[in-house]
């Protein structure tokens, strides 16, 4: 979330980083903010210029039921201090696969990894021995 400044800002560089070394694979880097009570569709636009999205890339929110569907459907571990408005949360990252599936997640991951598993989800699925 845009409100972060300890796991997000990394995991975004790294996000980065792996989708442009990746665009030969059509590779783009999609964010889903956990704020959507702070990280509203007008503040996009802001956010994506500050982590040096390019304009493949996309940071995405809604309305709060919506994003936190999201979340739950992706199995993403969050709290929110209601007070506060900081969310714990653990630095996950998705890579899909070419039918949009989830083909690997990671916790916090170097842009190499990222890099390595968006090419091998990138590759045509192997034809099933009969």
């Amino acid at each position: 979330f845009a409100h972060c400044s300890a796991t997000c800002p990394l995991t975004v560089r790294s996000l980065v980083l792996a989708a442009r070394r990746s665009r030969d694979i059509g590779a783009r880097a999609v964010v889903i903010t956990l704020d959507p009570w702070r990280d509203t569709p007008g503040a996009l636009p802001g956010m994506a210029a500050q982590w040096g999205l390019g304009p493949q890339d996309a940071v995405l929110s809604g309305t709060v039921p919506q994003v936190l569907g999201t979340l739950a459907r992706y199995q993403v571990p969050e709290e929110r201090d209601d007070e506060t408005g900081n969310i714990a949360h653990p630095p996950l990252v998705y890579v899909l696969d070419r039918n949009g599936r989830i083909a690997y997640r990671f916790n916090n991951p170097p842009p190499d990894w990222l890099v390595a598993a968006g090419e091998h989800a990138a590759q045509p699925p192997e034809p099933i021995a009969q």
